[in-house]
């Protein structure tokens, strides 16, 4: 089986909660992954990183959007995460998802499908408790959960992302408003074959978007750019 690997950006969110629902999901990623796929964490060496993270790989990160531009919070670039993944070794496939992303064991048949790239938006749902709650689905769909607009995961086969990297911007920030919006919007362009599909799943919590952030104006401003000349 060809080698797939998961980068995720796994932190300290100084929130019981919204660690809790990472830790869940690591945990059922780390129990459902076939033997192919790895996973590598990516942060910045001063990042505080949760106890329940040491059984990943861990990656660290040179661009910080808060020392490089003054935004609010401590972002990475999210290019400089796809070109680490692209350079390790025996890497067929390779791809970014949400820390907080939960997925079946029946989700990574979906790498065996001929394609360029894939694109996956998320489901949401009520909360998870443990890896047995979770795939014993045990779990109910939120009313109005398979609408969100954005997307939660992008994976590429090598040699399309290594033949298109420049077509993606170098200074796209992670955690801001579009980012994705601009990938999904190129992949659809220049991808022959791409797998588009509302795989993910997601506990559902309260989420504000703050587009008037440096970052989210950044990548507003790189997105009407894409937008309009390409």
């Amino acid at each position: 089986m060809q080698k797939v690997i998961i980068g995720i950006n796994a932190i300290d969110f100084k929130n019981p909660k919204a660690n809790h629902r990472q830790k869940i999901a690591i945990d059922v990623l780390l129990e459902n992954k076939p033997d192919n796929i790895e996973v590598v964490n990516f942060c910045f060496a001063d990042d505080i990183i949760p106890d329940y993270c040491n059984e990943l790989f861990t990656q660290y990160l040179n661009r910080n959007s808060k020392e490089e531009i003054g935004n609010q919070r401590p972002l990475p670039y999210i290019k400089e995460i796809f070109d680490a993944l692209s350079v390790i070794k025996d890497a067929y496939i390779f791809g970014y998802m949400n820390s907080d992303i939960l997925l079946t064991k029946d989700f990574f048949r979906y790498f065996e499908e001929d394609a360029d790239a894939y694109v996956f938006s998320r489901k949401e749902i009520t909360d998870v408790d443990s890896v047995k709650y979770f795939n014993d689905k045990r779990y109910k769909f939120v009313w109005g959960g398979d609408t969100h607009a954005g997307a939660d995961a992008f994976f590429f086969r090598r040699e399309f992302w290594i033949e298109h990297r420049d077509l993606f911007h170098s200074d796209l920030i992670l955690g801001e408003t579009e980012w994705d919006t601009v990938y999904r919007h190129m992949i659809l362009r220049k991808a022959d074959k791409y797998t588009h599909e509302r795989a993910l799943l997601h506990v559902y919590h309260d989420a504000k978007w703050n587009v008037n952030s440096i970052g989210g104006k950044n990548n507003t401003k790189i997105w009407e750019y894409v937008r309009d000349n390409t």
